[in-house]
């Protein structure tokens, strides 16, 4: 089995640096092309399922990949909720959540989700993780699924398959926007990372 894993395309806030989290803002053209490119790629590929976030930048995304499909709406997939830290931007933090944010970066085991009123890492990937788990047990193993959904939820779901914990979330790639993880399956069990944050249909 291949699980295809897709962040959405650049936003007005990715733009701005502003933290998203489960609020929504809009793909700039810039993102709706990146897309667009990507589906280009994939077009001949026929995907058993297809999952995306239900937040507006994740369907919008899915939309301008054109998969051919139904497209379910999963909450599973939702970004982190970061709480109070969202719509707020990176470089003009208010004095009190500054702490929060460096966390968050710099030190992701102290990240406390009762300080944010939102989500920690555990928290996402133990619902990425379960829902793709589920996924995987329901689909034949020549199966290939399409995964629309975010940065950090996705960097959640390749690392818990590369084995690194809470405190190396942020090591290895940054996922960009519209890139394109590849993760391999067998009988069940991961195999293997195929592909990882692939951008290479930008150009």
């Amino acid at each position: 089995m291949k699980v295809y894993l897709v962040r959405h395309g650049k936003t007005e806030w990715n733009r701005d640096k502003k933290f998203q989290g489960q609020k929504n803002s809009p793909l700039l053209e810039e993102g709706r092309e990146q897309a667009r490119l990507l589906g280009e790629k994939l077009r001949d590929i026929p995907f058993d399922g297809i999952f995306c976030s239900p937040l507006g930048r994740t369907r919008e995304t899915a939309d301008l990949l054109n998969p051919r499909g139904e497209i379910v709406h999963d909450d599973a997939f939702m970004e982190i909720d970061l709480g109070c830290l969202e719509g707020e931007t990176f470089g003009d933090l208010k004095p009190e959540i500054r702490h929060l944010v460096d966390k968050f970066w710099n030190n992701p085991t102290e990240f406390d989700k009762a300080l944010t009123g939102g989500e920690d890492f555990d928290d996402i990937r133990i619902r990425a993780v379960g829902r793709l788990e589920e996924l995987i047990s329901h689909y034949p193993d020549d199966s290939r699924i399409l995964i629309i959904s975010h940065g950090a939820l996705l960097k959640s779901i390749v690392n818990h398959y590369e084995g690194r914990g809470t405190g190396e979330f942020w090591e290895g790639p940054f996922l960009q926007p519209a890139s394109l993880t590849i993760l391999s399956f067998e009988r069940g069990s991961f195999r293997e990372v195929e592909s990882l944050g692939d951008i290479s249909h930008y150009a």
